[in-house]
């Protein structure tokens, strides 16, 4: 049984769900871009890649800003379900980790200059694929989270 039992989503619940989907278009867009060929280009690569990158970042910090905001969803469920505290404080670190890691990618494309090697552009996505793997985990957790809490599924309505 739930902690929140309501009929709709809280206006907390549908504005995390609003971010959350940005957020997967935003990670669907840097995939696409990491993906695309990089020999003989590896400069257009690194810039198409990071104009991605300030989109996903864009839409991460309008994210936080939602869930952890005085009204956000962060606040509704520890106050309606003070035992998923821990739950909330692992996702906050994971906001904060997610940004910092996306802007050590930003810096290490940055630093492979117009010409960079084949092995450079390997470790370059090895690091963004760990990227996409953080967001991923993270957002399933605040799936788990919002289930728990509400027995609301944030994913795509049937």
């Amino acid at each position: 049984m739930s902690d929140i039992p309501r009929a709709e989503p809280t206006e907390a619940v549908v504005e995390a769900r609003r971010t959350r989907d940005e957020v997967h278009e935003a990670m669907v867009g840097l995939e696409q871009a990491i993906a695309a060929p990089a020999a003989g280009r590896g400069g257009d690569w690194a810039a198409d890649v990071d104009a991605q990158l300030v989109a996903l970042r864009r839409e991460l910090v309008d994210h936080v800003e939602v869930t952890e905001g005085p009204d956000g969803l962060f606040a509704e469920v520890i106050e309606h379900a003070p035992r998923l505290n821990h739950a909330v404080d692992r996702l906050r670190t994971d906001h904060g980790t997610l940004l910092d890691v996306l802007d050590g990618e930003r810096k290490r494309l940055a630093a492979l200059g117009d010409d960079p090697s084949g092995d450079d552009l390997g470790a370059a996505r090895e690091g963004l694929l760990g990227l996409l793997a953080l967001l991923a985990r993270h957002r399933q957790r605040g799936a788990d989270l919002v289930y728990e809490a509400y027995e609301v599924d944030v994913g795509p309505a049937d």
